[in-house]
């Protein structure tokens, strides 16, 4: 069957993403794949309401035999706007165990947050821009944020 499955033509690759969002339940209702599908490229489209939607879109597709690569071209558009978000996140910061919310500034502009200051490590730096993205309404965020 793998070796089969090498010799995908374009089209049943562009299918067997398409059944991947039906059977999987997808979240992701506005997205669409784009196809025919050239060269095992899978192009993602379309509109979600969070972050961890647009990112589930293409780690669902990254198990199908024959995908060698994904542009991803969702664009976020959350439905709500959250007065106080810059504080949410700041808050959110302050519980973390990971995080060292002394040296980190938030700022807001509309739905795009912008994270500026320093960080003790990678995963810390991580950690910061996750929770900026897990706050209502976000749609971009700036990690601006150095190692020292």
């Amino acid at each position: 069957m793998f070796l089969l499955a090498r010799y995908y033509t374009s089209m049943s690759l562009y299918w067997f993403a398409l059944q991947e969002f039906e059977v999987g339940g997808s979240v992701l209702d506005e997205a669409v794949v784009r196809g025919p599908l050239a060269d095992g490229v899978v192009t993602l489209q379309g509109t979600v309401e969070w972050q961890y939607q647009k990112k589930e879109a293409e780690q669902g597709l990254l198990r199908l035999i024959g995908v060698k690569s994904i542009l991803n071209r969702i664009t976020l558009n959350p439905k709500v706007s959250a007065p106080g978000v810059k504080g949410r996140i700041e808050d959110a910061f302050k519980r973390n165990a990971v995080i060292d919310a002394t040296h980190i500034k938030v700022e807001t502009s509309g739905d795009t947050v912008t994270l500026r200051g320093s960080v003790r490590s990678w995963v810390e730096r991580a950690q910061a821009e996750y929770i900026a993205w897990a706050a209502p309404g976000v749609s971009k965020v700036e990690n601006h944020l150095r190692i020292s």
